[in-house]
C-alpha cells in the first residue's frame, strides 16, 4: 500500500524485496517498546481506513467484525464503518494473501452426535444425506452461516470433527470421511491455523 500510494521504493528495490526490511528499519527507529504497540512489520496484512494507513492487522480488524456480526447478525455487512465486506473478501490484497488450495482427494471429517439403529440393535453410523449439511428449516445460526442458511461444517483433523460436535463421556459420535472431487480454494479469515473453506 505505501508502495502503491507514494512510490516511495525505486522499483528495483521495492522488486527485490528489500524494501520492506528497509521499511521496518525506518519505522523501527522511532519505535517505542513501551508504547505497548506492536512494531510494525512489512509483510503484515493492513486496510486503508478513508485513504489513511493505519497499524491494524488484517486478524485484529476480523476479531472486531465478529464481535460485530454476533452482536447484530443482521447489521449491515462493514467494517470499521466504511469498508464494504464483499470488497474486503475480493481484495487481492487481502484474498489473494490468504487462500490456499487443496487438492482433488483431499479427506475432510465431518461429525453427528448419534447414530441409526439398525436391525437386531445394530449401532449405524449416519451417513449420506443423513450426515450432510441439514435442510434450511433445520439449519441453526453458526459461525460462517445465519439461521436458515445451509452450510457444511467439516474439519480437517477427526478429532476436531468429533470435539466441534461436544459429545458427552460415552455418546456415540457418528464421523464421515468426504474426498474432496475437484481442487477447492479455501480462504483463511481468522489464522493460520483455522481454515474456513468453501466449495467452487
Amino acid at each position: 500500500m505505501i508502495q502503491g500510494d507514494w512510490e516511495v521504493f525505486t522499483e528495483d528495490m521495492f522488486d527485490s524485496g528489500r524494501a520492506g526490511t528497509l521499511l521496518e528499519e525506518i519505522m523501527e527507529s522511532q519505535w517505542d517498546d513501551d508504547s505497548g504497540l506492536p512494531p510494525v512489520r512489512a509483510h503484515d496484512l493492513y486496510l486503508r481506513k478513508v485513504k489513511k494507513w493505519y497499524h491494524d492487522t488484517l486478524d485484529d480488524t476480523w476479531e472486531e467484525f465478529s464481535q460485530q456480526v454476533k452482536e447484530d447478525p443482521n447489521c449491515e455487512l462493514l467494517f470499521r464503518g466504511d469498508v464494504d465486506f464483499h470488497d474486503f473478501l475480493i481484495h487481492e490484497e487481502i484474498l489473494g494473501n490468504r487462500t490456499e488450495r487443496v487438492p482433488a482427494g483431499t479427506i475432510f471429517y465431518r461429525a453427528r452426535l448419534g447414530y441409526i439403529r439398525g436391525t437386531d440393535n445394530n449401532h449405524c453410523p449416519f451417513s449420506g444425506s443423513a450426515i450432510g449439511p441439514p435442510p434450511p428449516d433445520k439449519a441453526r445460526a453458526g459461525r460462517a452461516n445465519v439461521e436458515g442458511q445451509v452450510v457444511l461444517y467439516c474439519a480437517d483433523q477427526k478429532e476436531t470433527a468429533v470435539a466441534e460436535v461436544r459429545p458427552a463421556r460415552g455418546e456415540y459420535v457418528s464421523v464421515a470421511e468426504l474426498h474432496t472431487q475437484r481442487e477447492l480454494e479455501i480462504a483463511d479469515l481468522r489464522s493460520r491455523q483455522l481454515i474456513i473453506g468453501r466449495y467452487r
